[in-house]
């Protein structure tokens, strides 16, 4: 088995205060009424300056929730996901110690099943992000404004001056297609993050991936730690995750988990690294 463990980013998520176990608060959520007596939320909130300079890496992940839906004509499960995607900004991921974190009300539509199988070999489904808002920041561990060398909100919600939008579309390759590959370049094994989870009572159905020409990529020099996939080299990004009697993750319905494999560098520090 690998020296690194593979639940190192669920453990991560879990620590602050259960973002991956269970779906967090919408915007929605919020009472709006900052004159009200028992108003205890963030209506009055005012958001002290982020210490951007103490930022060195970030991590990743989403939880949603998909509604799925046959599509007999084409042969295909269609799922409607709604949820929020989450970017941490650490001042040292290894002691859990964060500075801040994004988040974006997103909805996805997922597809599995016949005609998109042939993107890659082995890929047999895709999701898709179709609207991205980063939520206003309204809690002690949002982040305030960041600069475009530290901001990576571009991955999940792109605007006119994104050089990418990584996030916007993931291939899915089932977790049983990985036997006998490697997840990262070292050696990260898919079996073992499989028996991990399970362990928990969570179980992987699928490995998300991006295309090698965005700005992970390119910029972060992913292709560097992750092992590529396919001849179309994708690359390995996510693990797609469910509880394992909760809902049917395999078909993108339920609730639905994703976390980054890498923490990648930002500032005068780009690049990408895997799990430690």
């Amino acid at each position: 088995m690998s020296e690194r463990s593979p639940l190192w980013p669920l453990g991560l998520s879990l620590l602050l205060g259960g973002c991956l176990a269970s779906p967090p608060p919408t915007i929605l959520d919020d009472d709006d009424d900052a004159t009200a007596a028992d108003d205890d939320d963030d209506d009055d909130f005012t958001k002290p300056d982020t210490p951007v300079d103490q930022i060195e890496t970030v991590t990743f992940a989403l939880s949603l929730d998909g509604a799925m839906r046959p599509d007999p004509e084409r042969q295909q499960l269609v799922s409607e996901l709604t949820g929020t995607a989450h970017i941490l900004y650490w001042r040292d991921v290894d002691d859990a110690d964060m500075v801040c974190r994004q988040r974006f009300d997103v909805s996805l539509i997922g597809v599995l099943g016949a005609g998109v199988t042939q993107l890659c070999a082995g890929c047999e489904g895709r999701m898709r992000i179709t609207e991205a808002a980063l939520r206003p920041p309204d809690e002690d561990s949002a982040c305030g404004p960041l600069p475009p060398s530290v901001d990576l909100g571009f991955l999940v919600a792109p605007d006119d001056d994104s050089p990418s939008s990584d996030f916007r579309q993931l291939e899915l390759i089932p977790w049983a297609e990985l036997e006998g590959s490697r997840l990262t370049r070292d050696g990260l094994l898919p079996e073992d993050v499989a028996a991990h989870y399970l362990a928990l009572g969570l179980e992987a159905h699928f490995l998300a991936a991006i295309a090698p020409n965005g700005w992970l990529g390119e910029e972060a020099d992913l292709g560097e730690v992750a092992q590529p996939w396919a001849e179309e080299q994708l690359l390995p990004m996510f693990v797609l995750y469910s509880n394992a009697d909760d809902g049917d993750g395999a078909s993108l319905d339920g609730p639905l988990y994703l976390t980054s494999l890498w923490r990648v560098g930002v500032g005068e520090s780009v690049g990408a690294t895997p799990a430690p």
